[in-house]
């Protein structure tokens, strides 16, 4: 089968079509943080500090930085 003929203009054109799409995406996406050590549970953190409250100091900590608290992690 013969081939068609297209354009850079147009082979331009759908790449910015897709870009944009992708950054609409993109812009979308929520951006979470850990502070919960290597394993998720804080472990690292108990030790060093028994007597802190480790779960709300992480989520203070990740929300500080401007990211969503995600509290169960592996």
């Amino acid at each position: 089968m013969p081939a068609s003929p297209t354009t850079l203009g147009k082979e331009m054109a759908i790449f910015a079509v897709r870009l944009s799409r992708e950054r609409k995406k993109e812009s979308q996406v929520e951006i979470m943080g850990k502070f919960a050590g290597a394993v998720g549970n804080c472990n690292a953190h108990v030790v060093a500090y028994p007597y802190v409250n480790w779960p709300d100091i992480a989520e203070q900590f990740v929300q500080s930085l401007g990211l969503s608290f995600n509290p169960y992690v592996a």
